[in-house]
């Protein structure tokens, strides 16, 4: 496929919760027999030749359409093959290309918006933070192949690169109609191009369409991990010396190299927005940051806003078992539109022009915080935007994922200073995990 660098034949192991799965010759270039039902604990194996097993999604109630995929309208899906062993599904009803999804006329007001460079980037990305193996490969070739996702979002530091490049490859659509995002990280400030390079090849594409920083913060690359070095204090090892403006002039190069459509930042306050703005001679086109009902940042979203910066949601859900969904403002929106609490909160944020990137390895959550976030936005009124904005009022916002830089990042309700950081000791063999360290970044 034009843009991709070949990855040679990806098998992805079915290990999702779901009751069956069925592999499709026609659509995935399976060599199994068509139709073949295998259980969650299957694994597929590499000698079947099998790009990925899917199963029929469970979708939600709303009755929507998709159609041919464009600037303005809602990606397209071909006929599918994907089926369900329910012995009362009726085929000719619910292949996947007949099942209604997503309102065209939604996605048009909804689906994209337009970067400082003219590029359009889709509202919704699937987040793949702590997503590994086959779970992160098969939520990839699901949410593009099955629910209609274009946007992945990614970063090195998950260590899940080349899981996603296996459940992109699985899904086939053309790179040309995929956004893929992705991150450096802090202890690669000051190698832009080479980290930039490792994603790309472990994404197997030869670009980017959105490259952030992932924090102004540059830890020691040299340091006694690869990722979290430590000093003997347990404090982050923090290199006092990088400049993140030079860190960005060395991002307006990836630009220029083509290597990169557009750059960004994560995690940046206003002051660090600042700084990055007094050398650039591109103007960020994103900053994701942790946007959501308990944290709206209603400041900083209009700095960015007057700088042409879009602002991004991670975490817009919260955190796991959010208490976001026990709020009583969302609670009575669910109820009087019979929508999920996570659908309110996810369709308050792109009703206010704030895109976002939901994390779920979960078939039918990866369904709801696309087609339900879709259809709950234009539902929220002018009465109901500013019940949901009251929720967080002055002085009360709440972070769910504050790091523990030694260093002040410049937001008004971070924490005090968290300076140590302990990760766990590393197994004999075996390396120590992302999602074991108590900090993990969510992004």
């Amino acid at each position: 496929m034009e843009g991709w660098i070949s990855l040679g034949s990806a098998a992805v192991p079915c290990l999702m919760a779901c009751d069956t799965y069925v592999c499709s010759k026609h659509e995935l270039g399976c060599k199994a027999t068509p139709r073949q039902s295998f259980s969650a604990s299957t694994i597929v194996s590499s000698e079947s030749d099998c790009a990925t097993v899917m199963s029929s999604p469970t979708h939600s109630t709303h009755s929507h359409t998709r159609s041919s995929s464009s600037s303005s309208s809602p990606p397209s899906t071909s006929s599918s093959g994907f089926t369900s062993d329910d012995p009362e599904h009726d085929e000719s009803v619910t292949t996947v290309d007949e099942q209604p999804l997503l309102d065209p006329e939604l996605y048009k007001k909804y689906g994209e918006v337009e970067l400082n460079n003219g590029m359009r980037m889709p509202s919704i990305a699937l987040g793949t933070w702590l997503a590994e193996g086959a779970e992160c490969s098969f939520a990839v070739a699901y949410a593009i192949k099955i629910a209609g996702y274009r946007h992945i979002d990614a970063a090195w530091h998950y260590g899940n690169e080349t899981d996603i490049a296996k459940g992109i490859e699985a899904a086939g659509v053309p790179r040309s109609e995929l956004f893929l995002t992705s991150k450096l990280w802090s202890t690669h400030h000051d190698r832009v191009e080479e980290a930039l390079d490792e994603t790309l090849r472990n994404l197997g594409t030869d670009y980017l369409d959105l490259y952030l920083i992932n924090w102004p913060v540059a830890l020691n690359p040299n340091g006694n991990h690869p990722i979290f070095p430590l000093l003997r204090s347990g404090r982050r090892d923090v290199s006092y010396t990088s400049d993140i403006r030079e860190t960005w002039k060395a991002m307006e190069a990836m630009v220029r190299k083509g290597k990169a459509r557009a750059i960004g930042v994560s995690n940046f306050s206003k002051p660090n927005l600042e700084k990055v703005l007094s050398v650039a001679t591109i103007v960020p086109a994103v900053n994701q940051t942790e946007i959501h009902l308990f944290n709206p940042e209603h400041k900083l979203v209009e700095f960015m806003r007057e700088k042409g910066i879009v602002p991004q949601a991670h975490t817009p859900l919260g955190a796991s078992r959010s208490p976001l969904f026990n709020h009583p403002a969302v609670l009575n929106l669910s109820k009087k539109y019979s929508a999920l609490p996570s659908e309110i909160v996810l369709g308050y944020l792109l009703a206010k022009g704030i895109p976002v990137a939901p994390k779920s390895a979960n078939p039918e959550r990866i369904d709801s915080n696309y087609v339900g976030a879709f259809a709950a936005a234009p539902n929220l009124d002018k009465d109901d935007l500013e019940e949901l904005d009251a929720v967080a009022s002055v002085g009360w916002q709440r972070r769910f994922f504050t790091p523990p830089w030694p260093v002040e990042l410049g937001f008004e309700n971070w924490p005090e200073m968290q300076l140590s950081c302990k990760l766990p000791k590393r197994q004999a063999g075996g390396a120590v995990k992302i999602s074991q360290c108590p900090c993990a970044f969510p992004s």
